[in-house]
Order: C-alpha cells, then sequence, then structure tokens
C-alpha cells in the first residue's frame, strides 16, 4: 500500500502562535505516564497545541492524522507502523501488514511483532494520534487498546480526539497511566485570548471586551477565531461583542452568514464550490471552479489558497512546500450546510467534477469515493471494473468495498466487479481457500451485467483468477487451462488483463520454450498499456524465465528495462510488483559473486513485497535474501528470514513449502551437518528413498530432486546421487531449463568423482563448464563446496576453459571464508544451562521456531527470546545452527 506521507507530518506552526506554556508544562509531566489523551470537541486548538509541543521535544517523534477511510485495520496498522518507522526506520525491514485484516487475533498478531520489536530499543519517542474520533472499527478500538496495555517502555502515545475512546480508561487512570487534557484545559485563558486577538488577528480589543468575549465564547478558540474575523471589518468593536450571545449552534449560522457575506463573490464561489473537498491543492481547486461559466474568476486557484491561508480563513496546510491544504473541519461543515441549504443541484456536479480530477490522475479511490458520496452507481461500476489492477496496487479495494456495503446491501451493478476485485486481492496474498467461492458468487450476480462484452470481460478474469490461485497452489494444468480460457473469453482491448493471462500461462506450461513464447506475448500486450503492476509483472516473470534457462545476461537487461519502465510511471519505483524484478536481478548479480549488489536489490526486494504482502512476490523475495545473507556469511541472518520464509510457505502452498525445504537442507549440507538436514526431511514427512518412489517429475518444486541428489552425496552414496541426477538431468534438458542442467552436471560430477569415474566426472565437468560461461556464472560452482576445487584444477589441466576456471579460483577462496566457522569443543562451561534453557536448546536444535518453542513450552515469546540470548552467552556463540552444533559438541544434546 502506497503511505500518503502528507498524514505522517506534523502540521507546520503558525509564526504567531499563542504561546501555551501551562499545557506545555502538563504535556511533559504526562510523559512519564506514557499515554496522553487530548479530548475535546472540535475547534479547541488540539491538533495546534500538540505540534508545538513537539518541536520543544528533546527526543524523536512521529505523527499520524487519520480520516474515515483509516477504519480499515489494514490500512490503519499500516499507517500505525509508518509512522512508527519514521523514529526506527529498521521497522521497514521487520514488518508489513498484510492487507483484508478481519479479526482480532490478525491484529494483535501484527502488533506483538511491532511491540516486541520497539520492546528492544531504549530510545524514548512519541507518537500522535490526531482526529482519533473519526475511527469507527471496533477492531481498530481493540488494537489500540491492546497496544496500550503492553506498551513498550520506550512509547508515549498521545490521542487527539473529540470524543473519548473506547478503551479502558478507568484502568489506566487508576494504575496513573494517562494524562487527560479536556475542554476545560484547553480553554483559552483571558490572557491567551488577548494574545490571540492582538497578536495572532491583529486586532485592538479592550481587556474589558476581551474577557466578555472570552466569557461569552467559554474561551472555545474557533468561536474567538469566528468572531475576530467578523470584527475586522467592525468599527464598533465593543457593541459587536454585546451583540456576540446564544449558543454555538447560532453563533456558527451568524458568523458563517458574516464571514462569506464579507469576501467577494469570486471567494465565496471557490469556497462553495471546494467545499465537498476534504483535501485541497491548486490543480483540484481549478478543476473544481473553472468548469462553471456562471463564475466569474480574475485570480488562480494557486493565489486564492494562499491569500485564504494569510487570512487566516480556516484553511490549514498539510505540509510544509504548501501544495496541499484542508479546511477547518467546523468550516468545512458550514459551508456544506450552506451549500445544501442554498444550491443543493450543485453537490453531484461538484462531486463528479471531483472524481474525473481524481481519475485522471490515477488516484482511482478518491475518484470512487466521490461517486459513492452521490450514488453514481454507472460511474462506480466504470471505475471499478476499469481499474482493478490499479486498487489493487494502492491497497485501496478493502476499503472501497466497506464504502460499497455500507451504502447498499442490494446487489447491484457494482458488485460482480467489487467481488473480481476481491478474488484478485485473496489470490495475491495467498489466501486461496477463499478466491473459488468469491468467483461462485460473483458468478451468480452476472445477469446484472448489461453487455455481452463486460460479460465476457467479467469472464476472462474469473479465469485468470482461477489461473493465478492455481499456479500459486501447484495446479499447473488447471493453471494452463485457465489462462487459455482467459484469453479466448476477454475482448481485444482489454490488453492489459490479456498481458495477465499470458504471462500466468508462461509461469504454468510445462516446456521451457513454450513458456518463452506466452511471455513474449504478454510482452506485446504490456507494450499497448499503461505502465502497472501487470506490465511490470509480465517483465519481471520474463526476466525470471530468462534466467532459469542460463541466459543471465539478458535476465539483467530485462530487468533494467523493467525497471527503466517503472520509473516512468507516476507511482515510480513504489509499484510492489517490481519485487519480482529486484529479486530476480539480485540472483542474478548473487550468481556473478556482486554480493553487494545483490544484496541491496534483495533488500528493495522484500521492501516492496511486504508493503503489498503479495505471497508468491512475498515468499520469492524472502527466499532470495536468505541466499543472499548466507552467501555473504549472515549466517543467523539467513536463518532470521528463513523463519520468515516458511510462515508465508505454511500460509500459501506447499509448492512454497518443498522450495522452502530445499533451501533449508541445503544450508545445512553446506554447513557440513547431515544430521539437521536429514532432520529436515523427516519433518517434512519425506522418505530417504523418495526419489525412488516416485517419478522424478511428479515432486511440485524442481529443486526437491537436486535436494536428495544432495544429501544422498553427503552420505557418500554415490551410486544413489547419479541415478537421480541423470533421471533428473533427463528431464531438465527435456524442459530446457538451463540452470538446473548445470547443477544437476556439477552434482553428477561429485558423484562420479566419488565413484573414482574421474573422466566421466571430467566430463560433465566440461558440460557444466560449457554451458555456464555464456551466462558468466561463478556461485553455482562456490555452492557445492570446496570438493569441487580438485574437480576444477582436473579440467583447467585438461584445457578446458582455463581463463573461466581461473576466474571461479579466485572468488572461491573468498566465498567459502564466509561460511560459519565451528567454534572448538571446550570440556566446560563458564555457566550451566538452566532446565528450561536445556528445554529451549532442545526445541531449537530440531529446527524450531521462536514462536513454536512459545507454544510448545507455553511461555510468552519475549521470554524465548531472553533464554535464547542467554544459552547464546553461555555457549559463546551467535547463531541458532552455533548453538546446536556447540551443544552437540560438548554433549548437551
Amino acid at each position: 500500500m502506497q503511505i500518503l506521507s502528507t498524514k505522517l507530518s506534523v502540521p507546520p506552526i503558525r509564526s504567531r502562535l499563542v504561546p501555551r506554556l501551562r499545557l506545555v508544562q502538563k504535556l511533559n509531566e504526562g510523559l512519564e505516564c506514557g499515554f496522553i489523551l487530548v479530548s475535546a470537541p472540535a475547534g479547541y486548538g488540539k491538533t495546534t497545541l500538540l505540534s508545538a509541543w513537539l518541536e520543544q521535544l528533546q527526543f524523536p517523534s512521529a505523527w499520524l492524522s487519520l480520516d474515515d477511510k483509516d477504519n480499515d485495520p489494514s490500512r490503519f496498522l499500516a499507517y500505525f507502523i509508518a509512522a512508527c518507522r519514521e523514529v526506527d526506520p529498521s521497522i521497514d525491514v521487520d514488518f508489513g501488514t498484510p492487507p483484508g485484516i478481519s479479526s482480532q487475533a490478525e491484529v494483535e498478531a501484527q502488533l506483538t511483532l511491532l511491540i516486541n520489536h520497539l520492546a528492544q530499543t531504549s530510545q524514548t519517542f512519541c507518537v500522535v494520534l490526531d482526529d482519533f474520533h473519526v475511527i469507527q472499527e471496533k477492531l481498530i478500538h481493540a488494537a489500540v487498546n491492546f497496544l496500550l496495555e503492553h506498551r513498550p517502555e520506550s512509547l508515549r502515545l498521545v490521542i487527539a480526539t473529540r470524543a473519548d475512546p473506547p478503551v479502558h480508561l478507568a484502568r489506566l487512570r487508576a494504575r496513573c497511566d494517562m494524562l487527560e487534557l479536556r475542554m476545560a484545559d484547553l480553554r483559552f485563558t483571558p490572557q491567551e485570548s488577548a494574545d490571540f486577538l492582538s497578536c495572532t488577528m491583529g486586532l485592538k480589543v479592550k481587556s474589558e471586551d476581551v474577557a466578555r468575549l472570552t466569557l461569552r465564547t467559554e474561551g472555545w478558540i474557533a468561536g474567538l477565531q469566528m468572531a475576530a474575523l467578523s470584527m475586522q471589518n467592525t468599527s464598533d468593536v465593543s457593541s459587536f461583542i454585546a451583540a456576540f450571545t446564544g449558543s454555538h449552534h447560532y453563533i456558527f449560522d451568524y458568523l458563517l452568514g458574516e464571514i462569506l457575506g464579507q469576501q467577494s463573490p469570486e471567494i465565496q464561489h471557490f469556497l462553495l464550490s471546494t467545499s465537498i473537498l476534504d483535501q485541497l491543492s491548486a490543480p483540484l481547486c481549478e478543476a473544481m471552479v473553472e468548469a462553471d461559466e456562471r463564475a466569474t474568476t480574475t485570480h488562480s486557484s494557486a493565489s486564492i489558497l494562499e491569500d485564504l491561508e494569510h487570512s487566516n480563513l480556516f484553511i490549514i496546510p498539510m505540509d510544509h512546500e504548501q501544495r496541499w491544504y484542508r479546511y477547518h473541519p467546523l468550516f468545512a461543515e458550514l459551508l456544506r450546510s450552506f451549500l445544501q441549504k442554498n444550491n443543493p443541484e450543485l453537490i453531484p456536479v461538484l462531486h463528479n467534477r471531483a472524481s474525473s480530477w481524481y481519475e485522471d490522475q490515477g488516484m482511482v479511490s478518491d475518484a470512487i469515493r466521490h461517486s459513492f458520496a452521490v450514488n453514481d452507481w454507472e460511474r462506480i461500476v466504470r471505475l471499478i471494473s476499469a481499474n482493478i489492477f490499479a486498487l489493487l496496487e494502492q491497497n485501496e479495494l478493502t476499503n472501497v468495498a466497506r464504502q460499497l456495503e455500507s451504502l447498499t446491501k442490494e446487489k447491484s451493478s457494482a458488485r460482480p466487479w467489487l467481488l473480481i476485485g476481491r478474488a484478485w486481492l485473496a489470490a495475491y496474498t495467498g489466501q486461496l481457500s477463499s478466491v473459488e467461492p468469491i468467483l461462485k458468487m460473483a458468478e451468480t450476480e452476472i445477469d446484472s451485467l448489461k453487455s455481452e462484452v463486460e460479460l465476457q470481460t467479467l469472464g476472462g478474469h474469473i479465469a485468470a483468477i482461477r489461473a493465478y490461485a492455481n499456479w500459486i497452489g501447484d495446479q499447473r494444468e488447471l493453471a494452463a487451462q485457465a489462462a487459455q480460457v482467459a484469453l479466448e473469453w476477454l475482448p481485444a482491448d482489454e490488453r492489459l488483463i490479456r498481458c495477465q493471462a499470458a504471462t500466468l500461462l508462461g509461469l504454468t506450461l510445462y516446456d521451457f520454450d513454450e513458456r518463452a513464447k506466452a511471455f513474449e506475448l504478454a510482452l506485446v500486450y504490456a507494450r499497448d498499456c499503461k505502465v502497472s503492476h501487470v506490465t511490470i509483472f509480465a517483465h519481471g516473470c520474463y526476466a525470471w524465465l530468462l534466467s532459469m534457462q542460463a541466459r543471465l545476461r539478458e535476465a539483467y537487461a530485462t530487468c533494467q528495462e523493467a525497471i527503466r519502465l517503472a520509473r516512468t510511471n507516476n507511482a515510480s519505483l513504489s509499484l510492489p510488483t517490481l519485487s519480482h524484478v529486484y529479486t530476480t536481478l539480485s540472483a542474478v548479480l548473487l550468481e556473478w559473486n556482486d554480493l553487494e549488489g545483490a544484496l541491496h536489490y534483495s533488500k528493495e526486494a522484500v521492501d516492496l513485497a511486504r508493503r503489498w504482502e503479495q505471497a508468491d512476490a512475498l515468499h520469492f523475495a524472502l527466499d532470495n535474501y536468505g541466499y543472499v545473507l548466507f552467501a555473504s556469511g549472515n549466517v543467523e541472518g539467513a536463518f532470521d528470514i528463513l523463519t520468515q520464509v516458511w510462515q508465508v510457505a505454511h500460509r500459501t502452498s506447499s509448492w512454497f513449502e518443498q522450495i522452502t525445504l530445499s533451501q533449508e537442507i541445503e544450508w545445512y549440507l553446506c554447513m557440513d551437518n547431515l544430521e539437521a538436514a536429514l532432520h529436515c526431511l523427516s519433518r517434512a514427512q519425506l522418505d530417504i528413498d523418495e526419489p525412488f518412489n516416485r517419478s522424478i517429475d511428479s515432486f511440485k518444486s524442481t529443486l526437491l530432486p537436486l535436494t536428495f541428489v544432495q544429501i544422498y552425496l553427503a552420505q557418500k552414496q554415490y551410486h544413489k546421487a547419479l541415478t537421480v541426477a541423470s533421471l533428473d538431468l533427463e528431464d531438465m534438458e527435456k524442459r530446457k531449463v538451463g540452470h538446473c542442467i548445470i547443477r544437476l552436471l556439477l552434482l553428477q560430477a561429485l558423484a562420479y568423482y566419488g565413484l573414482k569415474q574421474e573422466q566421466q566426472a571430467l566430463e560433465s565437468v566440461k558440460g557444466a563448464l560449457t554451458l555456464a560461461a555464456p551466462g558468466g556464472y561463478l556461485r553455482i560452482f562456490i555452492l557445492e563446496g570446496s570438493k569441487m576445487i580438485p574437480l576444477l584444477q582436473q579440467a583447467r589441466s585438461a584445457g578446458i576453459m582455463p581463463e573461466y576456471i581461473d576466474r571461479i579460483l579466485e572468488v572461491f577462496d573468498l566465498s567459502t571464508k564466509a561460511l560459519p566457522v565451528q567454534t572448538p569443543p571446550q570440556s566446560q562451561l563458564v555457566e550451566p544451562l538452566s532446565g528450561r534453557e536445556i528445554e529451549v536448546l532442545q526445541l531449537l536444535a530440531q529446527g524450531y521456531t521462536d514462536k513454536r518453542i512459545a507454544e510448545d513450552l507455553v511461555i510468552a515469546s519475549e521470554t524465548v527470546h531472553k533464554h535464547l540470548k542467554n544459552i547464546y552467552g553461555k555457549l559463546d556463540v551467535h547463531s541458532r545452527i552455533e548453538a546446536t552444533l556447540r551443544a552437540r559438541e560438548i554433549g548437551l544434546l
């Protein structure tokens, strides 16, 4: 999801601000409590007070301005984490928020990750949630309550709201864990009113008149400001104040008439035409006012906005560049009320103008929101159906669904398209069991569609979604059939979804040459479309195919082209699907032994994948990131990432699980830990002779047969290794998977070498070198370990590609030094492990995650972390693998 930076900006402070030292002092005192509640009606200066206070804090702070769209739990958590990230950038690496959160357990799971992370830092920081009263979603209330109950010591939370949030305030009061500032605290004192009227508003008012006005408005700052605006053109201030009576509602009506009546017709027209907007920018305002032929405009919207700000006419800058503004909420409400009463027929016209402008800017969610405001169903259907992928890219589909359901519970022509969007969202995020029920619902509502073309388009979407879901679930034949159906159904001008369907076809076909043709077709469609998630996904998948065909240089060029295209898009490099591109680029650089470049792009890939939590992108990115860390010698970091890879795999598909299993086993074998590798195999309920009990092509992952060959080599069962390698090699040659062919030839060479069949081993090495040289492969040789060195040396002596072999051997020593070094055994520990630490260690050695250990021992995750820290210290190690090895060396396991 794209984060709107202005929501995280502390509102700028006006130069002529009334100092409120008494309140600043109270806020400083409230820091000791950890939670500050600023609760008062609108117009009491809550935002201004907190903005000024943050400027004088001695530690970092973050700000989040809330609006009604933040009632989606996923969106709220994403923005809250983004706010925390402002003071702790490492959060960007550690966490992502999945869309579609719908239960308290999911909310608490996300917050637990964040709380645990924040608990590890000693740096105090403050987060302000402004306008919390707009939040009506119970799950978000529960989330804030959970955060307050388990608040880490480093966090100071401040909530500014017009109404008390439904959290355990009584309990917090009883524990003295909260400071409250309320209406009585925020009211202007007579002295503050005098300062405001003279310094801020530039009025000369007698002290007795200030006292009377303060009393009449009860220190209500907005009321004072509206009164001051009216007094600017009043010669008899005392008489004005004497006549200034009545409840707030009457004051609103009176001042609205006075303020609007004092403005020029041009400004009146501007204010009313823009009153429906939540945010104002000069281009948007131009679109709102220029279409009205009845209005006479002599000033640009930019200059009007600037004048309104300087006149203190209830307009608030939202960024320091003064590109976006908003009206004071009360002032906006008054303008809208006036418009409804005096010119109601203009309201749908204004919403349509706003919708058109937002659509032109690619801000589809905002365009739909304005169409919702006037129940323009025809336009809503068109916007949703034409922008499904844009809504997915912006992570706004869930919010649109909530808006639609809140407006109507009856079937409408928009519902089938909304269901299509939900199905895409479920498929992308790995919620595969939800996909088919949603599609069935969509199919029952197709009779609401008005044309054959729309029916074909919807049917094509349904088929494409089934192709995607079946691909993720490793139902390749079903996926390929569905992709073909999508291409047959879709109208010729639906080139974007045709691009997606062709890409999915390329991902599912058995033969890699056929895959290449499908990807090339997808790129043809992509060239006729605006750069988007779908078109970049097509480029990324084609780059991956090229890398698997051992065409590394072409893969690299395709990645660079995709990045160039993405930079031409308004969203720039934030398109989540660039994660696929970055991952493939990182893998290519890793193969060329450019560890620094590989690490950079792998981090970028994970970052983008986490912004959206697209299951295949996240698994692909995390999997590669772990490989890069392992290759760089950061074994502990690699295994930490592996835990996250397993989490994605478990919730997505058995295909992903097999990929992850191969990764873990390969790392253990690289560390000469055959026992741990065999334990992984057992944990996955796979027999050691599995390749002899089933056909090679029956494995969900092409990596798993390779994994068995590696295990047989580690066991010195060279005949078994050779048999399986030869069978798998035959399959890979048939499919033309060059990358796997190179690996299998190297494994085959090691098997021959183990059997003392050196000539055959040399032939296999020669075959691998011949295939690998055009792509400049290096890491693939290093991955097989030091046993590959004598084979390469013999090949060099035989005159086989000596220059290429020299390059491989040149980096071999440096790369192998990055592998973990085992600690030599010691007779005893400086400090013995406790009984509980022994239990944790035993589960650790079985490959359990921290979460699983906590569940098995019925202890908190934080307690597990403490035990692990103690275990590492006592064993003098730095990772779970080293801890397991060390414990076995000294007889603890």
